[in-house]
Protein backbone atom coordinates (compact mmCIF):
# COMPACT_ATOMS: atom_id res chain seq x y z
CA UNK A 1 0.00 0.00 0.00
CA UNK A 2 1.18 3.52 -0.68
CA UNK A 3 0.11 6.76 0.98
CA UNK A 4 -0.39 10.32 -0.17
CA UNK A 5 1.47 13.14 1.53
CA UNK A 6 -1.76 14.24 3.23
CA UNK A 7 -2.44 10.70 4.51
CA UNK A 8 1.08 10.52 5.93
CA UNK A 9 0.63 13.90 7.62
CA UNK A 10 -2.80 12.92 9.01
CA UNK A 11 -1.43 9.68 10.47
CA UNK A 12 2.05 10.73 11.63
CA UNK A 13 1.48 14.17 13.13
CA UNK A 14 -0.89 13.10 15.95
CA UNK A 15 1.61 10.40 16.94
CA UNK A 16 4.46 12.92 16.89
CA UNK A 17 2.44 15.33 19.01
CA UNK A 18 1.63 12.60 21.53
CA UNK A 19 5.37 11.95 21.97
CA UNK A 20 6.29 15.63 22.21
CA UNK A 21 8.19 15.75 18.91
CA UNK A 22 9.04 19.38 18.06
CA UNK A 23 9.49 18.98 14.30
CA UNK A 24 8.86 16.20 11.79
CA UNK A 25 9.83 15.98 8.14
CA UNK A 26 9.50 13.34 5.46
CA UNK A 27 12.43 12.33 3.26
CA UNK A 28 13.35 9.54 0.88
CA UNK A 29 11.15 8.02 -1.81
CA UNK A 30 7.89 9.42 -0.41
CA UNK A 31 9.28 12.95 -0.29
CA UNK A 32 10.52 12.63 -3.88
CA UNK A 33 7.24 11.10 -5.12
CA UNK A 34 9.05 7.87 -6.08
CA UNK A 35 7.37 5.52 -3.61
CA UNK A 36 5.97 2.11 -4.49
CA UNK A 37 4.14 -0.60 -2.56
CA UNK A 38 7.46 -1.85 -1.12
CA UNK A 39 8.71 1.54 0.10
CA UNK A 40 9.37 2.27 3.73
CA UNK A 41 8.60 5.71 5.13
CA UNK A 42 11.49 7.91 6.26
CA UNK A 43 11.08 10.62 8.89
CA UNK A 44 13.48 13.26 10.22
CA UNK A 45 12.58 14.52 13.68
CA UNK A 46 13.65 17.05 16.28
CA UNK A 47 13.05 15.08 19.46
CA UNK A 48 11.64 17.68 21.81
CA UNK A 49 10.35 15.84 24.89
CA UNK A 50 11.15 12.39 23.47
CA UNK A 51 13.79 11.04 25.85
CA UNK A 52 15.53 7.71 26.00
CA UNK A 53 15.61 4.56 23.94
CA UNK A 54 12.36 3.20 25.36
CA UNK A 55 10.32 6.24 24.27
CA UNK A 56 12.09 6.37 20.89
CA UNK A 57 11.31 2.69 20.29
CA UNK A 58 7.68 3.20 21.31
CA UNK A 59 7.41 6.12 18.88
CA UNK A 60 8.83 4.07 15.99
CA UNK A 61 6.59 1.08 16.79
CA UNK A 62 3.50 3.29 16.97
CA UNK A 63 4.35 4.70 13.52
CA UNK A 64 4.91 1.21 12.10
CA UNK A 65 1.62 -0.03 13.55
CA UNK A 66 -0.24 2.96 12.12
CA UNK A 67 1.27 2.64 8.63
CA UNK A 68 1.56 -1.14 8.44
CA UNK A 69 5.11 -0.94 7.09
CA UNK A 70 8.69 -0.32 8.15
CA UNK A 71 9.56 3.26 9.04
CA UNK A 72 12.97 4.84 9.54
CA UNK A 73 13.26 7.68 12.02
CA UNK A 74 16.40 9.83 11.98
CA UNK A 75 16.99 12.56 14.55
CA UNK A 76 18.47 15.95 13.68
CA UNK A 77 21.27 15.22 16.14
CA UNK A 78 22.93 12.55 14.00
CA UNK A 79 26.68 12.88 13.75
CA UNK A 80 26.86 12.24 10.00
CA UNK A 81 26.31 15.82 8.84
CA UNK A 82 26.75 14.90 5.15
CA UNK A 83 23.87 12.41 5.46
CA UNK A 84 21.75 15.05 7.21
CA UNK A 85 22.48 17.48 4.36
CA UNK A 86 21.30 14.88 1.80
CA UNK A 87 18.12 14.31 3.84
CA UNK A 88 17.42 18.04 3.92
CA UNK A 89 17.59 18.20 0.10
CA UNK A 90 14.48 15.95 -0.12
CA UNK A 91 12.74 16.91 3.09
CA UNK A 92 9.06 17.81 3.10
CA UNK A 93 8.00 19.44 6.37
CA UNK A 94 5.06 17.66 8.00
CA UNK A 95 4.92 19.40 11.37
CA UNK A 96 6.70 22.12 13.32
CA UNK A 97 5.64 23.01 16.86
CA UNK A 98 7.70 26.19 16.65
Amino acid sequence: MTYTLEEIRDIAVPIAQRYGIQRMGLFGSYARGEQNEHSDIDFLIRKGRLKGLLQYTGFVLDLEDAFGCHVDVVTEGIEDRAFLDRIREDEVLLYDAG
